[in-house]
């Protein structure tokens, strides 16, 4: 099912791609690049949020460069006792991943209110299970053993999607996206419950836009505030 999801996607960006990407664009230079990356996935049954930034160079055919992406939460079920003269509870333990990432995004379509991207990443991080600090959820019956540790892997990622920005001011507007994260580990239960879907969605401020409102006043007049700036799109 992963493998069709992949095929799917690449499938799909390729045939899009011949609209946009190897279509000569007027301005090809390369300028800086950053944005802030979010995704939510739902992992063992629980909601999990991954907080990322990307930082690179671009121009208006693709991006290319390095995002840091991380994420921690209370997941799994442990058996712990965090005080000697306490009973054993039974709880959730502490995960931390620290992903580091190269990514490329290939746009696909733009207009001067869309952009669809193909975002492509390739991480390596360590993830951290510790069960030394389990968040309290109840005691432990009689019966159950004490499963007491803190671990960590290795974790490499591939993560393919689709995602959408929509511009309401020149400088901000939305944003949204799907896609998969595979993951791979010599820890079975991590690579199965890691390799999941994920969405993203939520406020997109294009900071390219302020070198240039910074800059020039008539820029400012023109596009700062006016949601109908495609009128005066140059």
């Amino acid at each position: 099912m992963k493998k069709l999801i992949l095929i799917f996607v690449l499938i799909f960006a390729f045939n899009c791609a011949n609209t946009q990407f190897y279509k000569k664009q007027e301005d090809d230079k390369f300028r800086f690049y950053s944005s802030i990356d979010l995704r939510n996935s739902s992992i063992q049954n629980q909601w999990v949020e991954y907080y990322g930034i990307k930082v690179g160079l671009g121009n208006k055919r693709f991006r290319f460069g390095a995002a840091y992406h991380y994420m921690y939460r209370g997941m799994f079920s442990v058996l712990t006792n965090e005080q000697f003269f306490t009973a054993p509870t039974l709880g959730n333990y502490q995960t931390k991943q620290h992903d580091f990432s190269i990514f490329t995004e290939l746009i696909i379509h733009e207009t001067p209110r869309w952009e669809l991207l193909l975002p492509l990443h390739l991480g390596i991080g360590k993830m951290n299970l510790d069960a030394t600090k389990a968040v309290y959820i109840a005691p432990l019956e009689p019966g159950n053993q004490l499963d007491y540790f803190v671990k960590e892997e290795w974790v490499e990622t591939a993560v393919v999607g689709l995602k959408a920005n929509y511009r309401i001011f020149k400088w901000a507007g939305l944003t949204g996206g799907f896609g998969y994260v595979f993951a791979f580990s010599g820890d079975q239960m991590i690579q199965s419950s890691f390799s999941v879907p994920y969405y993203s969605f939520g406020l997109k401020i294009f900071f390219g836009e302020f070198g240039k409102l910074s800059k020039s006043k008539e820029y400012r007049d023109k596009y700062l505030w006016d949601p109908i700036f495609v009128k005066n799109y140059e």
